[in-house]
């Protein structure tokens, strides 16, 4: 699928709207960050300040202590997020964000989005465009940090 005109090639999601482009994405990363950052109170490096978000936009927390395993996940049925705190604490603020921001997307509605792009549907892997946004999410929120995700 393309722009015979311009010899442009456009992506197609699995549900026929247009993928997301790095603009959009760019765009719903902003947004969400704006979004968590005007409800955190606190040191953004503290986990302290993203549980009170997460308590306040209706997301379970569930913490593990796991060495060595995975940061943490956001459990779609039950709005959970679920994170190891086996390490430091900023890294684990930067896993509250990410995990926030998956659970912002889940109520985006596409129009939302730039060119009415699909946030759900990219390469057919609705998990890959979610993933790729909060990892946005996270360079704007924590601007000066490496990424742990």
């Amino acid at each position: 699928m393309g722009n015979a005109l311009t010899g442009t090639k456009t992506l197609q999601g699995s549900s026929g709207l247009p993928a997301l482009s790095e603009e959009a994405k760019r765009e719903a990363a902003q947004s969400i960050a704006a979004k968590l950052l005007r409800t955190a109170e606190g040191e953004a490096t503290a986990p302290a300040t993203w549980l009170r978000v997460a308590d306040a936009h209706g997301c379970r927390l569930l913490p593990y202590y796991e060495p060595f395993t995975g940061l943490g996940k956001y459990i779609v049925e039950s709005r959970t997020i679920a994170y190891n705190t086996a390490t430091d604490p900023a890294t684990i603020a930067r896993v509250l964000v990410h995990e926030l921001s998956h659970d912002e997307l889940l109520y985006w509605i596409p129009p939302q989005l730039h060119n009415a792009a699909d946030v759900y549907c990219y390469g057919d892997d609705p998990a890959d465009v979610r993933h790729q946004i909060a990892r946005l999410v996270e360079e704007l929120v924590f601007p000066e940090a490496l990424p742990v995700i």
